[in-house]
């Protein structure tokens, strides 16, 4: 039997400089490649090292503010996303740190982790994770969203091709644990596109390394119920947290990430195993099937 936990909030986040450079220096990438640059011709146009340049896309480094100005005006990046990325260098390392209201500059942090994680885990309440979602899915979620229709579609793009990490070699492990109400919600009245999406999450919980599980109705409250969010193991005692908000986002790196490690613990205490939880999904889809 499920042990009955209270839901309790959690505290003591706070964010470090880690993410703040890997965000910088995702978006410094995503510039110099837009342009077809490479790190030597950017080299030049800023009298910044090609080593400098290479530690600081890939986050070892974090980039002063002169640095980050200097690297923009070279790859013609004015107005609202150069002071952006010149306000976030500038950023004290124990802030909270927004990547940004618009999808691409969020995903470029996102990426970055997933690119190079060793494990991902993922918490959802309310929808279903976005790396289990089908296009249909997402774009029922998306739309409901104040964007544009052709930037909606570019997201529901985006969404699924993220996907694609979950078959990455250097991926070790992924796992999902995924509130009842999720699967109960219908994203919309078309029971059809919810029997797919359920069919799509019982799929993917079966494939190697990979885990999907519920956490039922019956667990009542628990520990972490309140917000959902994904961690990515990036090496030995190395963790980074997401959390994602109304059109931003928030990184939460090592000694506070450890307190969502503690969460995903309970929630492996209270969720279904791996077959009851696929039992619990057939369960929802045989309910949308009958209803077609």
């Amino acid at each position: 039997m499920h042990k009955r936990l209270r839901c309790l909030r959690r505290s003591g986040v706070v964010k470090f400089a880690g993410s703040q450079a890997r965000a910088i220096g995702a978006e410094i990438r995503k510039y110099r490649d837009s342009l077809g640059w490479t790190l030597e011709k950017l080299a030049e146009a800023t009298d910044i090292s090609r080593s400098t340049l290479s530690r600081i896309e890939t986050g070892v480094r974090k980039a002063g503010v002169d640095e980050v100005a200097s690297i923009l005006t070279a790859l013609s990046v004015t107005g609202s996303p150069k002071d952006r990325l010149i306000n976030l260098a500038g950023a004290a390392s124990g802030a909270w740190v927004g990547i940004g209201s618009g999808i691409a500059q969020q995903l470029s942090a996102i990426s970055a982790y997933e690119a190079e994680a060793q494990g991902i885990y993922e918490f959802q309440v309310s929808v279903l994770p976005g790396l289990l979602q089908t296009a249909e899915y997402a774009r029922v979620l998306i739309s409901t969203s104040p964007l544009g229709s052709a930037e909606r579609e570019r997201a529901v793009f985006t969404r699924v091709g993220r996907q694609a990490v979950l078959t990455r070699p250097g991926l070790r492990r992924y796992s999902a644990f995924i509130d009842e109400a999720a699967l109960r919600r219908r994203a919309s009245g078309d029971p059809k596109m919810m029997a797919t999406q359920l069919s799509h999450l019982i799929t993917v919980g079966e494939g190697a390394s990979k885990s999907v599980r519920v956490i039922p109705f019956s667990v009542g409250a628990y520990w972490g119920c309140e917000g959902a969010f994904t961690l990515y193991e990036l090496g030995e005692d190395h963790n980074v947290v997401y959390q994602e908000n109304q059109g931003s986002g928030v990184f939460i790196d090592d000694q506070s990430a450890s307190v969502y490690k503690s969460v995903l613990e309970n929630l492996d205490n209270v969720a279904l195993d791996p077959s009851e939880s696929r039992q619990l999904i057939s369960t929802y889809l045989e309910q949308y099937e009958n209803e077609v």
